[in-house]
């Protein structure tokens, strides 16, 4: 058991390691120096890292060592201005697929989403909420965006052209992103919006604050994605400021 634990406390802080930069994409890791960073076996550090592999964070090369997989950036940052691998995230259609089920409304602000936007609670925000598609139509992930009412007022009613021009604007504004990144286990009407099987009980949770120079949040996004389709997309080292929790 206390091995198990170990392997399971190396592999988690290699990860958050890749997580915060410190292992970038095309480095090479070794047992041995893995081993003398833990103080651990190499039998105990090789299987942490098979157990990475196997997550597609590295890749063994045979007789050298592991490689820092490149990393996927996180779909809700690449609609962000971030406008990497979205082939590799989302498939050859993504441009066309992204949004499906787009609507935005007018709503009043509760404790958390007040406290989060710097209002007072009641106070008017919009609400955009949409669903992203994979290549075979089925959807993926459902999208919740945040603002409040004056950042979009001159813009409504807003569609989904109009929105990407309002979100490239806005992000000129944005100096940094704070994310969590979580493994959860759904409420009933996240499960409908994805259409989730029945012995499907996780999906993948991001919010996302996108913050201003005067340390402001902009705005908020919330994303709730398919666990089985999802779990190998990891953030990008240089956009996350904050990750919490590990996809597995």
């Amino acid at each position: 058991m206390a091995t198990l634990n170990k392997i399971e406390n190396v592999k988690n802080d290699i990860k958050w390691r890749i997580f915060a930069g410190e292992f970038l994409p095309g480095d090479l890791i070794y047992e041995r120096k893995i081993a003398q960073l833990y103080n651990i076996s190499r039998g105990t550090a090789r299987k942490a890292l098979i157990e990475l592999q196997k997550q597609n964070m590295l890749t063994i090369i045979p007789s050298v060592g592991y490689k820092i997989s490149k990393r996927k950036i996180d779909p809700i940052l690449i609609e962000n201005g971030f406008k990497k691998d979205l082939k590799s995230v989302y498939g050859e259609n993504f441009e066309k697929n992204r949004k499906a089920n787009f609507v935005c409304s007018k709503q009043k602000a509760n404790q958390y989403l007040g406290s989060i936007l710097g209002i007072s609670n009641e106070t008017p925000i919009i609400c955009v909420k949409y669903s992203r598609l994979s290549d075979d139509s089925d959807i993926k992930s459902v999208v919740f965006y945040y603002f409040p009412y004056q950042l979009l007022e001159n813009f409504l009613p807003i569609n989904n052209e109009i929105f990407d021009m309002v979100l490239d604007d806005l992000n000129l504004q944005v100096n940094k992103i704070r994310a969590t990144v979580k493994l959860i286990s759904p409420e009933e009407e996240t499960k409908n919006f994805l259409k989730l099987e029945q012995n499907i009980n996780k999906v993948v949770k991001r919010e996302c604050r996108f913050i201003t120079n005067d340390k402001k949040v902009l705005f908020y996004s919330l994303e709730y994605t398919k666990a089985d389709k999802s779990v190998n997309v990891l953030p990008a080292d240089q956009i996350f400021r904050k990750v919490e929790g590990f996809l597995e």
